[in-house]
């Protein structure tokens, strides 16, 4: 079987920008193309460029079929396109100088986000937000964020993950919720989550959902 190989680089990171690594890629690369991959013993995402890309049988592997890693995304493609609506990534964000949110953990939307890989649906209500962000804490798979208060929620997650304040505008204005976020962005991450029912000691769990 011909499989994808590409030879990334990882321009952000000092410790591994002075060589190239072997990826397996489950989707078409170009030279010159950003991806996002996992790096090191947890996987963290980072960014990097495709600097060669091989089509070859798993027996012509340039690296050991056992150890290789997968890409994970092209940078930026966080938009998941629904038969009727569409679901956004919360991976896929730069939360420092070199790591991005984790894919495939949580996403904000109506509709069935089933063949997306979602395991764990959280209806995301006025009321109820300590119940979800409990939900949240134990499951495992990808949650699948929906109902009145999703977006805000959506946006609290990414700010105390450690994304920008002007990336999470940016996907509150892709969701209509530019307005709805305001009170959130006025108080803080760890405060708003507070008001929502999360013990203080539970803050850094949260933090880490999307490391």
């Amino acid at each position: 079987m011909v499989r994808t190989f590409a030879a990334l680089r990882f321009t952000a990171d000092a410790n591994l920008s002075d060589r190239t690594y072997w990826y397996l890629s489950p989707f078409p690369l170009r030279e010159g193309m950003r991806v996002l991959a996992p790096v090191g013993a947890h996987d963290r995402l980072q960014c990097a460029a495709v600097e060669r890309v091989l089509a070859a049988e798993e027996r012509d592997a340039p690296y050991d079929m056992r150890c290789i890693k997968q890409t994970a995304a092209p940078l930026g493609a966080r938009r998941i396109a629904l038969p009727q609506g569409f679901l956004l990534e919360l991976g896929g964000l730069a939360y420092d100088q070199k790591h991005y949110t984790r894919l495939g953990r949580i996403v904000v939307g109506e509709g069935d986000g089933g063949d997306y890989g979602v395991t764990t649906v959280c209806f995301c209500g006025r009321d109820d937000l300590k119940d979800v962000l409990v939900d949240l804490l134990r499951a495992r798979g990808c949650a699948q964020l929906c109902g009145p208060c999703s977006r805000v929620l959506a946006a609290a997650l990414l700010l105390a993950a450690g994304v920008r304040e002007s990336d999470v505008r940016t996907d509150a204005r892709r969701l209509g919720s530019a307005e709805e976020i305001a009170p959130l962005l006025a108080l803080g991450a760890e405060e708003w989550l507070w008001r929502a029912g999360l013990g203080r000691a539970a803050y850094h769990d949260i933090a880490e959902l999307l490391h």
